[in-house]
């Protein structure tokens, strides 16, 4: 009796013992699980959901804070502010056949619309500097070749940055890479070239400032002959006046050398003659007296 108890007193603390674990695995089990199925995205991040048994990427990104997925779907989380890439040496050519070394800076993000061709194309990658380098030099010697080395380091500097940029844009958002901005810090042709555009840029100036003096002598002497031409019609106009006045004391000079101080007699007109003599003899008489 007492041995059959103790038999059944072992088999029921091996269940218990069994069933004590079990729990423990299935508990276990659920913590790894649970921990597995919730996922964190930062703040400017955002996630790609990748499911291990299909081996597909999800259209769908995992934004920001908590999410839950699925056991068995691995989510790869990509930084999306911006960044600073700096290349001190990309060599392109010009037009010309002239080597130009270009010190270059890009200003770069995750695309958020794209973000699926960027981690097709570098996966969880968050230095891509050296893909994006061979990117940047192909984009600049398709611009540069279209200029001379003059132009380039001179007057067709902003276009040639604005050119090589939209087209850079364009190679890198299809890879799910937007640049905010492409910033040529400095370029160098050697110094023969250096040599030469400053003595153009001398040259440039000195014409600039003969082309200045030769404009303002012109206007000088516009301004004065326009002020001679004005000075000219007042005098016209004066000389105008004088010898109006003149001829006009001209012929009372002449009026009153012919003159013999005797007023006419008689004044008439279309009603008929008055005659003056009587009444000047009279006067002439009172006069007498």
């Amino acid at each position: 009796m007492s041995e059959e108890f103790t038999v059944h007193s072992k088999k029921n603390y091996a269940k218990k013992a069994t069933s004590g674990i079990l729990v423990i695995i299935i508990g276990v089990v659920l913590v790894f699980l649970a921990i597995n199925m919730i996922v964190s995205v930062p703040a400017n991040h955002l996630g790609i959901r990748y499911n291990a048994l299909s081996g597909g990427v999800s259209d769908e990104p995992v934004e920001e804070g908590l999410s839950i997925k699925a056991p068995w779907d691995k989510v790869y989380v990509l930084d999306l502010r911006v960044q600073l890439l700096s290349f001190d040496e990309i060599s392109v050519q010009t037009n010309d056949s002239q080597w130009l070394d270009s010190k270059i800076q890009l200003q770069i993000r995750i695309s958020r619309e794209n973000i699926n061709q960027y981690f097709r194309k570098y996966g969880n990658k968050t230095d891509v500097s050296d893909m994006v380098a061979k990117t940047t030099q192909q984009a600049l010697e398709t611009t540069t070749t279209q200029y001379n080395v003059m132009d380039i380091l001179g007057a067709s500097r902003a276009e040639v940055v604005n050119l090589a940029e939209d087209l850079l844009s364009s190679e890198l958002e299809s890879d799910g890479i937007t640049l905010e901005r492409l910033i040529l810090v400095d370029s160098d042709a050697g110094q023969g070239v250096e040599d030469a555009i400053a003595r153009e840029a001398i040259a440039k100036k000195d014409a600039e400032t003969a082309l200045y003096l030769q404009e303002k002598a012109e206007a000088e002497g516009q301004a004065k002959v326009i002020e001679a031409q004005k000075t000219k019609e007042a005098n016209d106009i004066l000389q105008s006046s004088l010898s109006e006045n003149i001829l006009r004391q001209m012929e009372i000079d002449r009026f009153y050398a012919k003159w013999d101080g005797v007023l006419p007699k008689v004044s008439g007109s279309a009603q008929g003659f008055f005659d003056y003599s009587s009444i000047i003899s009279d006067s002439e008489v009172a006069n007498d007296n």
